[in-house]
C-alpha cells in the first residue's frame, strides 16, 4: 500500500518524503478503520487531505492524488486475485457453492 500511494502521489508531481507518504498510510488505516461507506469512497479521499494539507497540498491535488490511489489498491488486488484463480483453476461458481456450505 505505501507504493500505491508513493505512486498516486508521484502521478500528479507532488514531492514528498517517505515520511509523509508514511503519514498518509497511517491516515488512510485510521480513516478506513472508522465507520465508512462502501468501497471507503469518501474516507480515502479525507485522510489524503487531512495528512497532506500541512504540507501544502492543495485539496484538489489531494482529492486527484486519492482517486488514483483507489484505483491502483483495487486493480493491484484484483489482478492478483484474477492471477490465482486461473493458477488454481477455481471458478467463480465455486467459490460461491464453497461459501454457501
Amino acid at each position: 500500500m505505501w507504493a500505491c500511494i508513493y505512486v498516486s502521489v508521484m502521478a500528479i508531481n507532488i514531492v514528498v518524503t517517505p515520511a509523509i507518504i508514511f503519514i498518509v498510510l497511517l491516515f488512510i488505516i485510521i480513516g478506513i478503520s472508522l465507520p465508512t461507506t462502501p468501497g471507503f469512497i469518501g474516507s480515502i479521499q479525507a485522510a489524503y487531505y487531512f495528512a497532506l494539507a500541512p504540507f501544502g497540498v492543495s485539496a484538489e491535488d489531494a482529492f486527484i492524488s486519492s482517486v488514483f490511489y483507489h484505483i491502483i489498491a483495487y486493480f493491484s488486488v484484483l489482478i492478483v486475485g484474477l492471477y490465482y484463480f486461473s493458477k488454481y483453476k477455481i471458478t467463480y461458481n465455486e467459490l460461491k457453492d464453497k461459501i454457501k456450505t
